[in-house]
C-alpha cells in the first residue's frame, strides 16, 4: 500500500465580482466603472475557469495560473 494522502481539493463558491468592483468603483474610484467593463468581465471569467466548477481538471492548471497572476498584478500595481 502506498503511503500517500488523499487531500481534497479546496471547495469554491460562485463569486459576484463584476457588482462588487463596479460598486467599489462607483464609490472609490475616480473613473467611470464602464471604463474598465473589459477588464473587469476578463477577472471575472479567469476565475471562473480557473477556480469554478465541481470538477478538477489538469486542463484548468493554466486558467487558474492567470487568475492568480492578475491578482498579484493588481495587488502590486
Amino acid at each position: 500500500m502506498p503511503n500517500q494522502l488523499d487531500i481534497p481539493f479546496k471547495k469554491t463558491f460562485a463569486v459576484p465580482i463584476k457588482q462588487a468592483v463596479y460598486d467599489y468603483l462607483n464609490a472609490h474610484g475616480n473613473s467611470h466603472p464602464e471604463q474598465f467593463k473589459w477588464d473587469i468581465s476578463r477577472w471575472d471569467a479567469l476565475r471562473r475557469d480557473g477556480v469554478g466548477g465541481a470538477a478538477v481538471h489538469v486542463d484548468r492548471i493554466n486558467d487558474a495560473i492567470r487568475f492568480e497572476r492578475l491578482l498579484a498584478f493588481q495587488v502590486n500595481c
